[in-house]
Order: C-alpha cells, then structure tokens, then sequence
C-alpha cells in the first residue's frame, strides 16, 4: 500500500512537471515569433499560420485519448515526452519555413498527447475533487507558460539567437523520459483497473452524442483560440502598437501567464462549490472585458493591469471544462477530454491566423479584439448549457 501511494505522488509529481515543461515549449514562440518572421521574411500572415502550427498537432488529441484508454496513461505521456524533446531539438536546425512549421505541428502532437493523458490520470486519481484537482494541474501550465516567455526574451535579447531556446526547452524533457519510464515499469500507478470491462467503441458513440459535451467542446474551442492567440501575439502586438521594447513585451506577456496559474491555484477550491457553469460564464465575462480594455487603453502600465486581469479571469476556464466532461464519462474520460481539445484546438489554430490576416489587412489593434470576441463567446455556450440538470455538471 506504502509503495502504491509513492507511485501515485510521483505520477501526480510527473504529470504536473510534464505539463509545466510542455507550456515553456509552446509558449516561447511568443517572443521568438517577430525573429522568426525575420530571418524566413514572412509577412503577417504567415506569422499567423506559424503561430497555430503547434496547435494543429492538437487535432491527434482524440488518438491521444484513445490510446490512454487502452494502453495507459503513463505509456502515452511516454511517448509525449519523446515526440517533443525530438521535434524541438530539429526546430533548432530547421533552415526553411516549411520545415519549422512541420517540426512545430509534430511538437504540438506531443502536447496532444500530454493533455490527452495527464488531463484524465489526475481526474482519476482524485475523483471526489475533480474541478479542483484539475485546476491545481493546470496551475503548473501557468507557471511553465510564465517561465516561457521570460526565458525566450531574455535568452534572445541577451544572445540575439530564437533556435537556442528551443535547444533548451528540449533539453528539459530528458529527466522526465528517465522518470516515465521508470513509472511505466512499475504498472501499479493508475488506481482505477477498470480499463477494459466496458465497450469502448460505444462509449465513444455516447461521448460524442452528448449534446453538454458538444457545447463544451465549443466552449474549448473559443478558450484555446484566445488564450493560445494572446500567447502567440501579445508580445508582437505590444512592440509594434504600443512600442514596448522586447524584455518588457516578453515579461508583459509572462505576467498573463503568471495570472492564469495564480488565479487557478487561489480559485481551485471554489469551482466544485461554486459550480462548472457559473465558473465558466462570469469568468468568460469578465475576461472578455479585460482582453477588450488591455487591447484599446495606450498606457503600457494599464495594459499590463488588464493583461494581467484577462489571465486571471480565464484561469479555472479550462479546467472546468475538462472536470464537467470528465464527470460527465468517467469511465471514458480519455475520449470526452480528446474530443474537446481535438476539436476545441480549432480555436487555437484559426485564431492566430485570424489576428494576423485582421491585423494585415485592417490594424493590430482590430485583429487583438477577436482574441476578446473569442472568450465572450464562452458566455454564451454557458448560457446554452443552461436547464441540464445532470447532478456531476453542478450547473
């Protein structure tokens, strides 16, 4: 018993670092992005297309889930972390557009994998505290995606080199392929051995038959377009419209993330409490409001203020999403979380691409205020939630 409750605190230790690593490597493109731009001379646009490229690999998030369900979860982050460390050490190499925007889709199928495992091992291993459970792992996301940014401007401004941050950020990954691979041997570390007495294929006819489910995916669509949006041009945004110099742009952007993980660690205890869906609609609110203020205002101090706020209210958003889905098919909870990010990812690979051809095409300025357009929209898939009255969904 001693040994099995170890495996569980390494596995918890394991996911939660995991998915803190994983945010450094996809948010270090922010900064690097305007380098990026310059070196391959690609225009807004392309920038736009680039920015979502790590967010195509979300698309194999149902796979992801999928082969959780019948192989492990630990098997599958395995794999995650391998498929990483590799594509983002090639990134530092990659001599050509093409090849860099291929590299980061292979990378973000690694982070697939890694929400597809981690999101429904820790809802397992503490089932009475789902909502809060999933809002402290994502918490490490917040703090991953604070370091990100931070490291990437201060590493590019220091060394005027983007490719040496990703040669760090792939460096990360080898303790955590040591450490999965030493908990894949061990095969005690998932509590619930239930994996194989239900039918799967009719499950996932029941998953995506779920009308809660399909609002929420929905839900996931327009969070990860504005919270992946803003990762990847608020710091472009804030050098070339409101003229911040790359380290304050950079750390601008790394406070937003500090935001996003404080406000998920104060805000953890409150969302089962409080309930799934009255989380979701004043947090979206609230969080389109910032996104609109800090986009409009000109003096760099208020913005900072209202990026920060934006964070902030957007923090327990997707965690509740996955806790509302993952109550809803416990037994299935892999494929209900892969579907959302598979099709909810949409969201985060259209929504750079649109800020980028809006931004080309009419200002930064008006191309940032889809980013706030996008989470308002989470109010309303709420509101169309409204009259379940599943007990688990705690409308």
């Amino acid at each position: 018993m001693l040994s099995f409750h170890r495996s569980i605190d390494a596995t918890t230790a394991l996911c939660f670092i995991g998915l803190a690593v994983d945010a450094i490597s996809a948010t270090v493109l922010g900064p690097a992005l305007p380098f990026i731009g310059r070196e391959f001379q690609l225009t807004l646009s392309m920038m736009g297309a680039l920015a979502g490229a790590w967010n195509l690999g979300y698309l194999f998030t149902v796979l992801g889930g999928s082969l959780s369900d019948r192989y492990g979860e630990i098997a599958v982050l395995t794999v995650s972390f391998v498929l990483l460390s590799l594509s983002i050490g090639l990134v530092t190499v990659a001599n050509t557009y093409l090849i860099c925007y291929a590299l980061l889709i292979v990378a973000g199928v690694g982070g697939a994998f890694i929400e597809a495992s981690v999101n429904p091992l820790v809802s397992k291993m503490y089932p009475e505290k789902r909502g809060m459970a999933l809002n402290m792992l994502h918490v490490f996301w917040g703090v991953g995606a604070f370091v990100g940014p931070a490291l990437a401007g201060l590493t590019i401004s220091s060394l005027q080199n983007w490719r040496i941050v990703y040669s760090i950020a792939a460096a990360l990954y080898i303790p955590l392929i040591l450490v999965s691979i030493r908990l894949l041997k061990r095969k005690n570390v998932e509590p619930t051995p239930h994996r194989g007495e239900t039918n799967s294929t009719s499950i996932g006819f029941r998953v995506l038959k779920s009308r809660v489910l399909a609002l929420l995916t929905f839900a996931g669509f327009f969070y990860l377009g504005s919270e992946l949006g803003v990762s990847a041009w608020l710091p472009s945004f804030l050098m070339v419209s409101r003229n911040f110099p790359l380290t304050l742009a950079s750390f601008s952007t790394s406070l937003f993330w500090a935001s996003i993980g404080f406000g998920r660690l104060i805000l953890a205890g409150a969302v089962d409490r409080v309930g799934y869906r009255k989380t979701m609609l004043t947090c979206s609110l609230l969080g389109a409001l910032s996104m609109s203020l800090g986009t409009i205002l000109e003096d760099s101090t208020t913005i900072i203020v209202f990026w920060f706020i934006a964070g902030f209210s957007l923090a327990p958003i997707l965690p509740t999403v996955l806790a509302w889905a993952s109550s809803m098919f416990p037994e299935s909870s892999g494929v209900a979380s892969g579907a959302i990010f598979s099709i909810g990812i949409t969201g985060a690979v259209l929504s750079p691409l649109i800020v980028g051809v809006a931004s080309e095409r009419a200002s930064f300025q008006s191309g940032m205020v889809y980013l706030a357009f996008s989470t308002l929209m989470i109010a309303f898939c709420c509101i169309a939630i409204k009259g379940r009255s599943i007990r688990s969904v705690q409308a």
